[in-house]
Protein backbone atom coordinates (compact mmCIF):
# COMPACT_ATOMS: atom_id res chain seq x y z
CA UNK A 1 0.00 0.00 0.00
CA UNK A 2 3.00 2.40 0.38
CA UNK A 3 3.92 1.83 -3.12
CA UNK A 4 0.19 2.70 -4.33
CA UNK A 5 0.70 5.89 -1.95
CA UNK A 6 3.83 6.85 -3.62
CA UNK A 7 2.28 6.40 -7.10
CA UNK A 8 -1.19 8.30 -6.27
CA UNK A 9 1.28 11.16 -4.64
CA UNK A 10 3.62 10.89 -8.08
CA UNK A 11 0.41 11.42 -10.49
CA UNK A 12 -1.26 14.10 -8.58
CA UNK A 13 1.99 16.52 -9.25
CA UNK A 14 2.14 15.61 -12.75
CA UNK A 15 -1.55 15.99 -13.57
CA UNK A 16 -1.18 19.34 -10.99
CA UNK A 17 1.94 20.62 -13.06
CA UNK A 18 -0.01 19.55 -16.36
CA UNK A 19 -2.89 21.58 -15.19
CA UNK A 20 -1.09 23.98 -14.11
CA UNK A 21 0.23 24.93 -17.70
CA UNK A 22 -2.56 24.22 -19.51
CA UNK A 23 -4.14 20.79 -19.40
CA UNK A 24 -7.81 20.37 -19.59
CA UNK A 25 -9.36 17.21 -18.81
CA UNK A 26 -12.80 17.12 -21.00
CA UNK A 27 -13.98 14.93 -19.10
CA UNK A 28 -14.18 16.92 -15.43
CA UNK A 29 -13.57 15.45 -12.14
CA UNK A 30 -15.05 12.25 -12.64
CA UNK A 31 -12.41 11.73 -15.69
CA UNK A 32 -10.08 13.08 -13.55
CA UNK A 33 -10.82 10.46 -10.91
CA UNK A 34 -11.25 7.72 -12.67
CA UNK A 35 -7.70 8.24 -14.52
CA UNK A 36 -6.05 7.87 -10.77
CA UNK A 37 -8.67 4.68 -10.52
CA UNK A 38 -6.75 3.61 -13.32
CA UNK A 39 -3.47 4.44 -12.34
CA UNK A 40 -4.26 2.82 -9.26
CA UNK A 41 -5.56 -0.61 -10.97
CA UNK A 42 -2.79 -0.49 -13.09
CA UNK A 43 -0.13 0.23 -10.09
CA UNK A 44 -1.64 -2.93 -8.11
CA UNK A 45 -0.90 -5.09 -10.87
CA UNK A 46 2.56 -3.92 -11.81
CA UNK A 47 3.56 -4.06 -7.63
CA UNK A 48 2.28 -7.82 -7.64
CA UNK A 49 4.99 -8.48 -10.25
CA UNK A 50 7.48 -6.77 -8.48
CA UNK A 51 6.53 -8.46 -5.30
CA UNK A 52 6.96 -11.39 -7.31
CA UNK A 53 10.69 -10.70 -8.60
CA UNK A 54 11.64 -9.85 -5.22
CA UNK A 55 9.98 -12.69 -3.23
CA UNK A 56 12.40 -15.36 -6.19
CA UNK A 57 15.37 -13.81 -5.99
CA UNK A 58 15.58 -12.05 -2.44
CA UNK A 59 18.04 -9.24 -3.66
CA UNK A 60 17.05 -5.34 -4.19
CA UNK A 61 19.13 -5.16 -6.80
CA UNK A 62 18.25 -7.86 -8.65
CA UNK A 63 14.90 -6.98 -8.58
CA UNK A 64 15.68 -3.53 -9.43
CA UNK A 65 17.89 -4.20 -12.62
CA UNK A 66 15.38 -6.82 -13.54
CA UNK A 67 12.29 -4.11 -13.47
CA UNK A 68 14.21 -1.66 -14.93
CA UNK A 69 14.71 -4.37 -17.76
CA UNK A 70 10.61 -4.83 -17.81
CA UNK A 71 9.53 -1.87 -17.64
CA UNK A 72 12.14 0.99 -19.54
CA UNK A 73 11.13 -1.34 -23.32
CA UNK A 74 7.69 -1.35 -22.29
CA UNK A 75 7.31 2.66 -21.41
CA UNK A 76 9.07 3.36 -24.76
CA UNK A 77 7.44 1.19 -27.18
CA UNK A 78 3.70 1.88 -25.58
CA UNK A 79 1.45 4.58 -27.21
CA UNK A 80 2.12 6.47 -24.28
CA UNK A 81 5.01 8.63 -25.14
CA UNK A 82 5.13 8.14 -29.15
CA UNK A 83 2.19 8.01 -31.80
CA UNK A 84 2.56 4.74 -32.91
CA UNK A 85 2.05 6.13 -36.49
CA UNK A 86 5.51 6.97 -36.15
CA UNK A 87 6.81 3.74 -35.00
CA UNK A 88 8.24 0.90 -37.25
CA UNK A 89 5.58 -1.80 -37.75
CA UNK A 90 7.19 -4.33 -35.21
CA UNK A 91 7.01 -1.77 -33.16
CA UNK A 92 3.45 -0.80 -33.41
CA UNK A 93 2.61 -4.56 -33.23
CA UNK A 94 4.50 -4.82 -30.42
CA UNK A 95 2.40 -1.40 -28.86
CA UNK A 96 -0.78 -2.50 -29.49
CA UNK A 97 -0.57 -6.09 -27.01
CA UNK A 98 1.22 -3.56 -24.55
CA UNK A 99 -0.24 -2.86 -21.04
CA UNK A 100 0.96 0.31 -20.92
CA UNK A 101 -0.73 1.48 -23.94
CA UNK A 102 -3.94 0.03 -22.68
CA UNK A 103 -3.40 2.75 -20.22
CA UNK A 104 -2.47 5.57 -21.85
CA UNK A 105 -5.39 4.84 -24.13
CA UNK A 106 -7.46 5.73 -21.38
CA UNK A 107 -5.75 8.25 -19.87
CA UNK A 108 -5.49 9.73 -22.95
CA UNK A 109 -9.31 9.05 -24.12
CA UNK A 110 -10.22 10.46 -20.72
CA UNK A 111 -8.35 13.81 -20.99
CA UNK A 112 -9.34 14.67 -24.88
CA UNK A 113 -13.33 13.51 -24.09
CA UNK A 114 -12.90 10.48 -26.49
CA UNK A 115 -13.05 7.46 -24.67
CA UNK A 116 -14.86 4.46 -26.03
CA UNK A 117 -16.47 1.72 -24.09
CA UNK A 118 -14.23 -1.04 -25.46
CA UNK A 119 -11.28 1.10 -25.06
CA UNK A 120 -12.02 1.11 -21.14
CA UNK A 121 -13.50 -2.42 -21.13
CA UNK A 122 -10.08 -4.16 -23.22
CA UNK A 123 -7.81 -2.06 -20.50
CA UNK A 124 -9.21 -3.25 -17.16
CA UNK A 125 -9.80 -6.87 -18.95
CA UNK A 126 -6.08 -6.71 -19.87
CA UNK A 127 -4.86 -4.85 -16.38
CA UNK A 128 -6.93 -7.54 -14.11
CA UNK A 129 -4.94 -10.57 -16.00
CA UNK A 130 -2.13 -9.06 -15.27
CA UNK A 131 -3.25 -8.81 -11.50
CA UNK A 132 -4.11 -11.94 -11.35
CA UNK A 133 -1.38 -13.58 -12.63
CA UNK A 134 1.32 -11.30 -10.47
CA UNK A 135 -0.61 -11.47 -7.25
CA UNK A 136 -0.77 -15.35 -7.65
CA UNK A 137 2.98 -15.55 -8.56
CA UNK A 138 3.35 -13.35 -5.66
CA UNK A 139 1.10 -15.54 -3.05
CA UNK A 140 2.71 -18.78 -4.56
CA UNK A 141 6.16 -17.44 -3.99
CA UNK A 142 5.09 -15.75 -0.15
CA UNK A 143 3.44 -19.90 0.67
CA UNK A 144 6.82 -21.14 -0.51
CA UNK A 145 9.20 -18.73 1.47
CA UNK A 146 7.16 -18.71 4.42
CA UNK A 147 6.97 -22.89 4.57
Amino acid sequence: MSDLLVLMAQSAIIIGVAMLLGLRIATGVGGLLLIFVTFAFFGLAWFGLSLALGLKTKNAETLSAVSNIIALPLMFISSGLFPTSIMPLWARTVSDYNPLSYVANVTRGLVEGGLTWSTFASAYAVIGLIAIVTFGATLYLFRKVVS
